[in-house]
């Protein structure tokens, strides 16, 4: 798995805008090994959510690769600082509102909490002051 962020800061006289790329990348969800017994042992891939499957049996269907596709999202900041002691900041997460890959392991939410979130796009004004 990879889990990674690219930002890029431009700033001019008292105006800053940052923006940050978000990327998770695919998640197999191919099963490779059995148990038997105590002893593990290396099986022909198959996908856990296959057809034959009464867990989701639409799966292969809308996910032939058998894995959680990529997840890319991208976040905006801008912050002023014009006044004597004050900063005026806004945030703009998930700008696309990019919604979180379907995961059948995570049947409640249906996301993989650990790695994605439910959030979508969302805003965040701040104002801090110096004293």
């Amino acid at each position: 798995r990879v889990k990674a962020n690219l930002s890029s800061t431009w700033s001019y006289q008292a105006h800053n805008l940052t923006a940050t790329l978000n990327y998770v990348s695919p998640i197999s969800l191919l099963n490779q090994y059995t148990t038997v017994g105590e002893t593990v042992q290396p099986i022909k891939p198959v996908c856990e959510y296959a057809p034959s499957s009464s867990t989701n049996p639409n799966y292969t269907k809308f996910y032939p690769t058998c894995e959680v596709p990529s997840w890319t999202t991208v976040d905006l900041a801008y912050n002023y600082t014009g006044f004597k002691n004050i900063v005026l900041g806004l945030n703009i997460a998930n700008i696309f509102n990019s919604s979180a890959p379907y995961d059948p392991t995570y049947s409640t939410g249906g996301y993989n909490s650990a790695l994605h979130n439910a959030r979508g796009r969302y805003l965040t004004l701040k104002a801090n002051y110096k004293f």
